[in-house]
């Protein structure tokens, strides 16, 4: 069966009982320098990690792709706190006011909504 790499400690939602078989790792790198040389099938991580680690490599630019058609996970992150409230305001504030700033970084790093 195929064999995909994942980082210790998170969850491979979708892939119990699916037949891949999952290896650890503790280290993102070590799991891209497996992918690259053909040691597991893929890998199931944060798929922009993955792709911005492989531009690193010449000979691994465009030869790997994202399958939809297996099991994934759309991430979301958030900002909450308890007891700071004005740290939430501040970063709000930040956001609203650096509109464009934060797009044009979207757009350098391939990060879309």
């Amino acid at each position: 069966g195929k064999t995909f790499g994942y980082v210790a400690g998170f969850k491979t939602f979708g892939y119990t009982n699916s037949g891949i078989n999952l290896s650890p790792s503790s280290d993102i790198n070590v799991l891209v320098e497996r992918l690259r040389y053909h040691q597991v099938e893929g890998v199931y991580s944060n798929i922009l990690v993955v792709l911005k680690k492989l531009q690193q490599f010449q000979d691994s630019q465009n030869k790997f792709v994202f399958n939809q058609k297996l099991p994934f996970v759309k991430e979301n992150f958030v900002l909450s706190s308890y007891n700071h409230d004005d740290i939430i305001a501040q970063f709000n504030t930040y956001l609203s006011d650096n509109k464009k700033k934060i797009q044009k970084l979207k757009k350098k790093y391939g990060i879309n909504q």
